[in-house]
């Protein structure tokens, strides 16, 4: 089984001792393990359970928490209610279903889902004539559904530039799209720099490119044939659907 990722955002509510305890019992098998608390001065991190409760004791409920895990076989899971807005949930494994274990997490604490709204992305593609055209392509498809699309323009050296940074942070949501061409670098800063942003990546891959698994860090793919992008555009509305916390 291909290692696949999960990720869902649910409204902002403030989760007590007994939540996060709700949220350990179904996150089992873990090998380390990481508590955030965020109180108005300081952010605390420990590595057991028992300091946590010991802190919240001590200082008292705090609104804001985190907890991340990981397995040594390569799981991740991450409960993040340090946000202002909302909470998420993410779920990274080869061995279970993770939209199955968020289900899980979201009965136990009664979540509500978080309808987002999608108006804008950021399209990342390569400068030559295919990657160009693919791109025409989903700035038409994206704009028929009333999505503004920004891009980089133009291809800098080394690190992720700021305007491509800013123009990222300031989309809903992302897309790679990955063309026949001698260096894949930069797409894959770019990507994984949204990812870090919690963009959830739309990567879009042409099958002619030699795609190898993690080029692209632990992002999904959604492969095409050369010349038939729109044959990820459904893919793309399924995922769309998800992201804003509808049917997928």
């Amino acid at each position: 089984m291909a290692a696949i990722r999960a990720m869902r955002y649910f409204r902002f509510q403030p989760v007590d001792v007994n939540g996060l305890a709700a949220v350990l019992d179904i996150l089992d098998g873990f090998d380390s393990w990481t508590y955030t608390l965020r109180y108005p001065a300081e952010y605390i991190e420990v590595t057991r359970f028992a300091d946590a409760k010991s802190i919240i004791a001590a200082k008292g409920p705090t609104r804001r928490c985190k907890i991340a895990a990981k397995s040594n076989g390569g799981r991740r899971a991450a409960f993040n209610a340090t946000e202002a807005n909302f909470i998420s949930i993410e779920y990274y494994s080869r061995e279970v279903d993770p939209d199955a274990v968020i289900d899980k997490i979201q009965k136990a604490l009664s979540l509500r889902p978080l309808q987002r709204v999608i108006d804008s992305t950021f399209v990342a593609h390569g400068f030559d004539d295919n990657g160009k055209k693919y791109a025409g392509e989903v700035r038409v498809f994206l704009e028929a559904l009333r999505i503004k699309v920004e891009t980089g323009e133009y291809f800098e050296p080394g690190s992720v530039p700021e305007k491509v940074k800013a123009r990222i942070d300031s989309s809903d949501m992302f897309i790679a799209i990955v063309t026949p061409q001698d260096n894949h670098t930069w797409i894959t800063q770019e990507t994984l720099y949204a990812d870090a942003k919690g963009k959830q990546p739309f990567v879009l891959v042409d099958r002619e490119v030699p795609y190898k698994p993690g080029m692209l860090g632990d992002s999904e793919y959604i492969p095409f044939t050369a010349g038939c992008i729109s044959e990820t555009f459904v893919k793309i509305i399924q995922g769309m659907n998800k992201l804003s916390g509808g049917l997928s």
